[in-house]
């Protein structure tokens, strides 16, 4: 395991590398607002690991980039997260990923294959879901 350090030179990320990729294993920063890079070590993020943000009731906002192509089990769970925009190249989205959040509404990408069980559970302001064709699983 591995930590990013932000411009600032705060501690923000826990990561590890596979296959010349980062997933994204742990978010230590203290923002509500984050954007999690599109590189780091100048490999690509393309994924966000299991409970990585989960339980991080301060978190509002986030921008995933584009590079990520898997929002593993609970990655999100129990966060304050209000809008989320799913990167385009997104093919899987794990179990509970966005459960017990704030989510107004999501639009999940045309590439998405996988959606996991509960991915959207117990989410009460959740009045928008738009999913793409591609859905194989949900």
């Amino acid at each position: 395991m591995s930590v990013f350090f932000s411009n600032d030179g705060a501690v923000d990320f826990t990561f590890t590398t596979e296959n010349n990729e980062i997933s994204i294993t742990g978010y230590i920063g203290r923002g509500d607002n984050v954007i999690i890079p599109s590189e780091i070590n100048s490999l690509p993020v393309t994924k966000l690991g299991e409970d990585a943000f989960g339980f991080r009731e301060k978190l509002m906002h986030v921008s995933i980039p584009d590079a990520v192509v898997i929002i593993d089990d609970g990655a999100f769970i129990y966060t304050n997260i209000r809008r989320v925009i799913i990167p385009e190249r997104l093919t899987c989205i794990g179990e509970g990923a966005f459960a017990h959040t704030n989510l107004i509404e999501v639009m999940i990408p045309s590439r998405v294959s996988s959606i996991g069980q509960f991915a959207f559970g117990s989410n009460k302001k959740l009045t928008d879901i738009t999913v793409g064709e591609a859905i194989s699983f949900l």
